[in-house]
């Protein structure tokens, strides 16, 4: 029952939310860093720097969380005919 016990219920009746919501702040945060990073180097200042990695690690982190929850979903619905 999610009232009762949401964790649970994400782990086992709904794993690909739980899944792709990870994938999706995984990469996000790690494109957003390597952004920042590099623009940064290229001498841009702190807040084009954010404004660019805040873009890009969303844009990222939507598309490969959308994916992994579009494919595990598959997978669910495959497994369970």
């Amino acid at each position: 029952d999610p009232s009762s016990n949401p964790l649970g219920h994400l782990l086992v009746d709904a794993p690909e939310y739980l899944v792709g919501a990870t994938t999706a702040f995984i990469v996000g945060r790690r494109l957003g860093t390597t952004v920042y990073n590099m623009r940064k180097k290229e001498g841009k200042s702190t807040k084009d720097a954010v404004i660019d990695a805040i873009l890009a690690g969303y844009i990222a982190g939507s598309a490969t969380g959308n994916f992994v929850f579009n494919m595990t979903n598959s997978l669910k619905k495959k497994r369970s005919e």
